[in-house]
């Protein structure tokens, strides 16, 4: 495969999976990206074989076209193919003859979405990020060609320094309890708090300044539990974030049901968590109701919130979740030379 292929990003949502996708495509294809110039503080890493544009936000568009005039590429792919600038930039390729694949985050719309109908017209394959969303596509008898590629590698980096004797239980995201259930996890410590050992430590990697933080960080304080969190007064940087998820026991996703996106990450979402954990080769601790899912049976350590204490401690002592003290294996699935061949195989079908 040797293709010149326009890689694009309008938004600034879904820069995490770029690295993936760029160092997948690499070195066989030569890749130029697009990039909202509002990005730029997170694209930390440097590919010899990728070219990289920053455009203004209000120029994005006459950017795009500047620059597939140029490159004349033979393949342009879409980091977020959802939401209004990409759907009135697919009606002035309408007939443009150059193919296009969409990466979607938000699944659900390829099935309901109006705007995503027209987005149809002109993108006919999309690529998601797990199997279980390609399988639920699939059962809604979607006419698109769909393909899972699992975005779950990281660049290099620098570790930032922590705590020597700490042991860490990571959960990333913003500070949202829509997203994820903070103030449920903040019951089950206070409940187990004198059964676990006191060097265990759970770390919210996302600023207590935005969001519900503030609401979170005062029920901690509430509790009087605060040694038993590592948190945040600012955002996180991806060094200071990577280093913990490499240095942690197992990546909690704190995804309980109730909690208002549940159905959407339980059916057509996938946590930032899942690919950290898959990508660091870590235990994910789920609740119980993700033990039915393929994907995670290799890394799941299941609870329910009445037996929080006792899965962690027995897992802790009895099986340990540092990966790097136990026979660990994960999917096969997972493995970079895996993952490139499936994608090049349906760029080319």
């Amino acid at each position: 495969m040797n293709k010149k292929i326009l890689y694009v990003e309008f938004g600034t949502s879904h820069t995490e999976i770029l690295y993936s996708f760029l160092k997948l495509l690499t070195p066989e294809n030569q890749v130029h990206l697009l990039i909202n110039e509002k990005s730029k503080s997170r694209i930390q890493f440097e590919l010899p074989e990728v070219k990289i544009s920053f455009s203004d936000e209000n120029k994005l568009i006459d950017q795009f076209f500047k620059m597939k005039k140029s490159i004349q590429p033979d393949l342009i792919i879409f980091n977020s193919a959802q939401g209004k600038l990409i759907r009135n930039l697919c009606l002035r390729l309408m007939f443009d003859k150059t193919p296009i694949i969409g990466i979607h985050h938000n699944p659900e719309n390829i099935v309901a979405s109006f705007t995503q109908k027209l987005i149809h017209f002109k993108i006919k394959k999309y690529i998601v990020l797990a199997d279980f969303i390609q399988r639920y596509l699939i059962s809604q008898n979607v006419k698109s060609k769909i393909a899972s590629i699992y975005a779950v590698y990281y660049p290099p980096f620098e570790p930032a320094a922590l705590g020597l004797n700490d042991q860490y239980i990571s959960i990333p995201g913003v500070l949202e309890q829509d997203r994820r259930d903070y103030l449920g996890l903040v019951d089950l410590v206070e409940r187990f708090d004198k059964h676990l050992p006191a060097n265990i430590k759970f770390v919210l990697l996302g600023s207590c300044k935005t969001h519900d933080g503030e609401l979170i960080y005062k029920k901690i304080v509430d509790k009087r539990i605060e040694d038993r969190f590592v948190l945040f007064d600012k955002y996180v940087d991806d060094r200071v974030l990577l280093s913990y998820i490499k240095n942690s026991l197992a990546i909690m996703p704190l995804l309980h049901p109730g909690t208002r996106w549940f159905d959407k990450y339980f059916e057509t979402k996938i946590s930032g968590a899942y690919s950290l954990a898959f990508g660091f080769k870590k235990k994910l601790l789920m609740h119980q109701v993700f033990s039915e899912k393929e994907e995670f049976k290799a890394q799941g350590v299941f609870y329910t919130q009445q037996h929080f204490g006792e899965e962690l401690l027995y897992h802790l002592f009895a099986t340990s979740l540092d990966t790097e003290n136990q026979n660990f294996v994960t999917d096969l699935k997972f493995e970079f030379s895996f993952q490139k061949k499936k994608l090049f195989k349906f760029i080319d079908e």
